[in-house]
């Protein structure tokens, strides 16, 4: 109901302005006729414009449907013009799955898109963050194959090849950004034509010490976000599409019970983790996944609970 209230608000400050179906469908990229059904459709691309335009972009969303579509909403909305967004939510409820999925599909549709995962490595050192940025767009990967060992260069290079061609760059888990590497991003967004969607842990924002915006660099650069998009525990809808992927069908109350499970002990990762087992319990070749039913899958994703408790309690007598 929060996000509703503010979607409300926001339309009717947009609605003051003149000719604002014809302002809301040339950023849309739609025919005028359209925006009334995208706005009753609660489209999330058109929302995100709505806001902007009502200058109540930056406010904490709750995005309470399927992960990847919200993240496909975002995603493609960024591939369109340019954006800053950040989406947090809990370890495991299906972030990485979805953004995987989205640039493959996006990068058939002909939209520049980068994905990289933040490591120790890229996520401190300068040099390994713009090394793989570029890595993230194979063709220009290819054009710095003579520079990849001078930071400056990478760096500029990126910001030319940005401003010839739109592009948008999924930065995943990036909890782990260093606050000199955040910077350097910010300094990239500043001067090229680039989308920039961070996905982090719900963590993100206590690790960075934002209390004021105004206080540090990250609150300043989180300030100009479009929107922060809080992402929930998985969904009966997240199950479904997981499922689906492997030829199973499940009703309805069964995703609810398995959605309800996986939240409290790891989401999709923890799903995930409960179909390898259920893969290793099967000779090679005999596995017919569409005959696994729900029983196989709590089965599974109780015995790996089982394990992460046994885990957890080792890695604290470690401690």
């Amino acid at each position: 109901m929060i996000a509703s209230t503010l979607f409300d608000r926001a339309l009717s400050k947009v609605k003051e302005k003149t000719h604002w179906r014809k302002l809301l469908a040339v950023s849309r990229g739609v025919n005028p006729s359209k925006i009334d059904e995208l706005i009753a459709s609660r489209d999330g691309a058109l929302m995100a414009i709505i806001y902007q335009m009502a200058g109540m972009s930056g406010k904490n969303l709750l995005a309470n449907t399927n992960v990847k579509r919200m993240i496909n909403i975002v995603v493609e909305t960024a591939a369109k013009s340019k954006r800053l967004y950040f989406m947090t939510g809990p370890t495991g409820c299906g972030k990485s799955f979805a953004a995987e999925a989205i640039v493959s599909d996006l990068l058939e549709g002909g939209y520049h898109v980068g994905y990289i995962r933040m490591t120790e490595a890229n996520g401190r050192y300068r040099l390994g963050l713009w090394n793989d940025v570029a890595n993230a767009f194979p063709t220009f990967h290819e054009m710095l194959a003579f520079h990849k060992r001078d930071n400056q260069i990478v760096y500029r290079k990126l910001v030319e090849h940005f401003n010839t061609r739109h592009a948008v760059l999924i930065l995943d888990e990036a909890q782990k950004l260093g606050e000199k590497n955040l910077e350097a991003l910010r300094d990239l967004y500043d001067q090229a034509d680039i989308s920039l969607v961070f996905m982090a842990s719900s963590t993100f924002y206590e690790r960075m010490k934002v209390d004021r915006l105004d206080r540090s660099d990250f609150g300043q650069f989180l300030r100009r976000a479009d929107d922060k998009y809080l992402l929930v525990h998985a969904q009966p809808s997240d199950v479904k599409e997981f499922v689906s992927l492997y030829g199973i069908k499940l009703e309805t109350k069964e995703t609810k019970r398995i959605a309800e499970l996986i939240g409290k002990h790891g989401d999709i990762d923890t799903l995930s983790r409960a179909f390898r087992l259920i893969a290793t319990l099967h000779e090679v070749g005999e596995l017919e996944w569409r005959h696994v039913g729900a029983g196989d899958i709590e089965d599974a994703i109780h015995r790996i609970i089982i394990v992460q408790r046994v885990d957890n309690l080792i890695d604290s007598e470690a401690a």
